[in-house]
C-alpha cells in the first residue's frame, strides 16, 4: 500500500514548527550534562561505589559508565582529554569485519551463510597489507541449534561474531608483535542474548571468552571500534551521580538527561586528536569479562588528513572499547 504523502506533508510542517523548540530543549540538556560531567570529574571512588549499589540492590540491569578502580590504573578526572601517545616504531594491526546471510523462511532451499574479512598491516614495514577471506555456508544440520528452530538472526549474527575473534587469534599466532586487533563494534556480546537459547549462548560465550584469553596470554591488544556511537553510558552514569543516595531506588525510570548522548557530550571536548578518560562498563554482561578480559572504553576524536566524501569535517568523534 502506498504512502498517503498528503497526510505526511501536515505532519511534516508540524515537525518544523516544533523543531526549534525541541533544539532548545535539547541543548539545555546538553549543556546540564556538561556541567555535571565537570562537576563529578574527580569523584572516581564514590561514583563506582554508588553505581554497584544501584546495580546490587535497585537495578541488576543498569548499563552505565562506571570509573576504572585506582588499584588498577591512576584515576583520569572523567572530563579529562589527552593526546594520543607516540606510535610505536613497529606493530602488526589486525581488523576482522565479518557479514551474514539470513536463512530465508520461504526459499526452496534453506541455507545460511557467514562471510569474513580481514587485513593485516604491518606499521612501519613496506609489506603490501594483506587479505584473508573466509566464506561458510551453513546448512543441514547446523542450521538447526538444540532448540528445534531454525537458526534466527541474532544466533547466525552470534556465530559470525565468535568467527571474527577466532579469525584474529589465528592471524596474531603468526604476526610480528606487538598485536593490535579491532573488529567492528562493542567487545561485549550482550546484544547477543537473544539468541532464543540460554544455554547455546552460555556455550558460545564460553569459545568467545577462550579466544580473547588466548589473544590476551599473546599480549595482544584488543579492542572494538565504534565509529559515530550513539551510545549514552557516560551520561547515564552522570544521572546516577545526580540521584540522592535515598533515591537511588527509583533510577531504573530516572533519566533527566534523557535524549543526550555521549557523542554530542565530549564533541566540544575533545580536540581533534584527543581522547577521553578511560573508563569501565557496568553491565550484567559485563560482568563475564574478568580480571584481564575486563571492559573498558573511551572516546576519541579522530583527526582526518584527507578530504574524502565520508567525512564532513577535519574530525569525527568515535569509541574504542577494549
Amino acid at each position: 500500500m502506498s504512502v498517503d504523502y498528503q497526510q505526511v506533508r501536515q505532519q511534516v510542517y508540524q515537525l518544523g514548527e516544533t523543531a526549534p523548540a525541541q533544539e532548545r530543549q535539547l541543548k539545555a540538556l546538553r549543556e546540564k550534562a556538561r556541567q555535571h560531567l565537570q562537576e563529578f570529574a574527580h569523584s572516581q571512588r564514590e561514583l563506582r561505589e554508588k553505581v554497584a549499589l544501584a546495580a546490587r540492590q535497585f537495578d541488576p540491569n543498569l548499563r552505565c559508565a562506571t570509573p576504572i578502580d585506582e588499584s588498577l590504573k591512576s584515576p583520569e578526572p572523567l572530563d579529562g582529554h589527552f593526546p594520543l601517545p607516540s606510535l610505536p616504531e613497529q606493530a602488526t594491526i589486525l581488523a576482522a569485519d565479518g557479514s551474514q546471510i539470513a536463512p530465508d523462511r520461504h526459499a526452496e532451499v534453506a541455507y545460511g551463510l557467514v562471510n569474513l574479512g580481514a587485513i593485516e598491516m604491518r606499521h612501519g614495514s613496506a609489506e603490501r597489507p594483506q587479505t584473508t577471506v573466509k566464506s561458510s555456508l551453513i546448512y543441514g544440520e547446523k542450521l538447526y541449534p538444540t532448540s528445534g528452530s531454525i537458526l534466527s538472526d541474532d544466533a547466525l549474527a552470534l556465530q559470525r561474531d565468535l568467527r571474527e575473534r577466532q579469525m584474529l587469534v589465528d592471524l596474531a599466532r603468526a604476526a610480528s608483535p606487538p598485536v593490535i586487533t579491532f573488529t567492528d563494534g562493542p567487545i561485549e556480546l550482550w546484544g547477543a542474548k537473544d539468541t532464543g537459547d540460554t544455554a547455546e549462548f552460555s556455550k558460545s560465550l564460553d569459545i568467545y571468552l577462550e579466544a580473547l584469553r588466548e589473544l590476551s596470554h599473546m599480549e595482544a591488544t584488543t579492542a572494538g571500534y565504534v565509529d559515530k556511537p550513539l551510545a549514552s553510558l557516560v551520561v547515564r552514569l552522570l544521572e546516577v551521580a545526580i540521584t540522592p543516595a535515598n533515591e537511588l531506588s527509583r533510577i531504573k525510570d530516572f533519566h533527566p538527561l534523557g535524549r543526550v548522548t555521549d557523542m554530542v557530550l565530549f564533541r566540544d571536548l575533545l580536540e581533534a586528536g584527543e581522547r577521553s578518560a578511560v573508563y569501565a562498563i557496568q553491565s550484567k554482561s559485563a560482568a563475564q569479562y574478568k580480571e584481564a578480559l575486563s571492559l573498558h572504553f573511551f572516546y576519541l576524536n579522530k583527526v582526518i588528513l584527507h578530504v574524502s566524501s565520508q567525512v564532513a569535517s577535519t574530525s569525527r568523534l568515535n569509541s574504542a572499547e577494549g
